[in-house]
């Protein structure tokens, strides 16, 4: 058998035709950035391209695209460094890199100046909570979260960890400590996670700890479930009552309540006893009348700061680098500074102080249309 190469003669045409489906124009260009920018695999831009501009890219040009705008890998953290001295120009913001025994960075901390005025005007309640997967390096995010003067939530600190300890979250709420007056904090609000309630016990010590009533109801139902032998109808029942407890207006209420889950059947009733009634101040309404939540007393969850996290993590993606984790975070925090002030002069042009006393009228001028309501209500 006899193999015969051929080459086929190269046109002016061919070479022409090659370079315009391998080279993109500007608006082909454009559109595969952005897509890629986007978090587009690169298999599925290659395919709109050939559909849309009738580029023919093979692989690695995708990824050469893509490595221009993401930068290379060795350099994330000096692209990281050097993003964070950026921000330390401004000598009000609080930007720390806290490091380990190893000299490895274990948590990087960020409070905007802004930031810290508003935590100092409405830091009397705040939420504090984590989530994972925010970036390729592993580290957990966590935020610090207040209600503003118009009933939004408003983040006031974040911080990224390596490890989601009580060392490590006391670590940068220490930071918090430092460039903060918290004593202006009365109420802290967690769900059931040790390391955070820890950490705030030990920097917050003058401010009580309450629970989410969202997350204990969340741990009762799924433990119920995991519990062997309790039907549907007994299950419904024993969650009823425990609801009756968390809701209870009277301390009768809340007794009758009690009784009826001691009387479960062993387990149920030793699991209530053992988690939830030997921490009753830190669940109950009837415990937390007297605090100071803004009329939340009854109603005060951090499902606020899981949106947040949650919609963080739909922007951010898992493919970002640290730098532009970063990026974006401070970005939406601006963005929210930019829409609570919107917020703000939609509600003085709505608000009207007529028909009130003289006296009244000067006082509603002074605070927000939002606190004013709740005002109204009492």
């Amino acid at each position: 058998m006899s193999v015969v190469h051929q080459n086929p003669p190269v046109s002016a045409q061919h070479v022409t035709t090659y370079a315009r489906k391998k080279h993109l124009g500007p608006e082909a260009l454009a559109f595969a950035e952005a897509t890629l920018s986007a978090g587009t695999q690169p298999t599925k831009v290659r395919k709109l391209l050939q559909d849309k501009y009738g580029a023919n890219l093979i692989s690695k040009d995708l990824v050469n695209i893509k490595q221009t705008l993401t930068g290379k890998p060795d350099n994330e953290w000096i692209d990281t460094v050097d993003y964070m001295m950026e921000q330390q120009k401004d000598h009000n913001n609080v930007i720390k890199v806290l490091h380990n025994s190893d000299g490895e960075v274990a948590a990087i901390f960020v409070q905007l100046e802004k930031q810290r005025q508003l935590y100092k005007t409405y830091g009397n309640v705040i939420e504090l909570d984590g989530t994972y997967k925010t970036t390729k390096a592993g580290f957990s995010l966590y935020h610090l979260l207040i209600e503003d003067n118009n009933g939004a939530g408003q983040p006031v600190a974040m911080f990224l960890v390596k490890e989601e300890t009580t060392d490590s979250i006391s670590t940068c709420l220490e930071v918090f400590s430092e460039n903060n007056d918290i004593s202006v904090t009365k109420v802290t609000v967690t769900d059931k996670d040790c390391a955070e309630i820890a950490a705030l016990a030990k920097y917050f010590p003058t401010a009580t700890h309450i629970l989410c009533h969202f997350h204990v109801l969340k741990a009762i139902d799924a433990k119920l479930n995991k519990i062997k032998n309790i039907g549907k109808q007994k299950n419904s029942e024993i969650q009823e009552y425990f609801r009756s407890a968390l809701f209870a207006a009277t301390q009768e209420e809340f007794d009758a309540s009690h009784e009826h889950l001691m009387r479960q059947d062993g387990c149920v009733a030793a699991y209530f006893r053992d988690n939830w009634f030997n921490i009753v101040d830190k669940w109950a309404s009837l415990a937390r009348r007297n605090l100071q939540t803004f009329g939340n007393n009854t109603a005060w969850t951090n499902n606020r700061l899981e949106r947040f996290h949650y919609t963080i993590k739909d922007v951010l993606q898992k493919t970002k680098r640290f730098p532009e984790v970063l990026r974006t975070l401070v970005n939406i925090i601006l963005l929210c500074l930019s829409d609570r002030q919107v917020k703000q002069n939609m509600r003085e042009l709505r608000f009207s102080t007529k028909s009130k006393h003289p006296l009244l009228q000067n006082y509603a001028k002074s605070i927000s249309p939002y606190a004013w309501t709740k005002v109204e209500e009492e």
